[in-house]
């Protein structure tokens, strides 16, 4: 009779024990996140005029990951619409969304940025921004006019 009460007490204790255990990792273990990025790319001036005929842009979108001194790209792309007049107009803008799950805003930054190269008559010339990501589940947008 003694063995089994013992049992069911070691029982009842085990059983408590790995709820209890399962709860405590349930808080110590980082939430995992999701987070989107809207990438607007438009032409910024009006680009109808002759001088601009022969002018070409391509714009590289990249969202990465940062883990102290470690960068992860996570997506690139890249919008290339040849010619600057081929661009659309703020209104009617070239739309990219890109969500990032499993984000752990605890030990992890996301980062978005792009790179404008444009081309005229084989003279180069680039720029690239970017911004960090919000934490938690957030949208963010990048507006892009080249």
């Amino acid at each position: 009779m003694k063995k089994g009460i013992c049992i069911l007490i070691f029982l009842f204790l085990g059983g408590v024990a790995g709820l209890y255990g399962k709860r405590i990792s349930h808080l110590i273990r980082p939430k995992s996140e999701t987070n989107t990025v809207r990438f607007l790319v438009y032409a910024g001036t009006d680009y109808s005029t002759g001088l601009y005929k022969k002018s070409r842009a391509k714009v590289i979108l990249t969202i990465s990951r940062f883990s102290g001194q470690q960068e992860e790209v996570l997506w690139e792309g890249v919008v290339n619409e040849g010619a600057v007049k081929n661009y659309p107009s703020p209104v009617n803008s070239i739309f990219k969304e890109v969500a990032i799950y499993n984000v752990s805003d605890r030990t992890e930054t996301l980062a978005a940025y792009y790179k404008v190269i444009y081309d005229y008559k084989g003279s180069t010339m680039s720029y690239q921004e970017g911004i960090t990501l919000h934490n938690g589940s957030a949208t963010d947008t990048l507006k892009i006019a080249i």
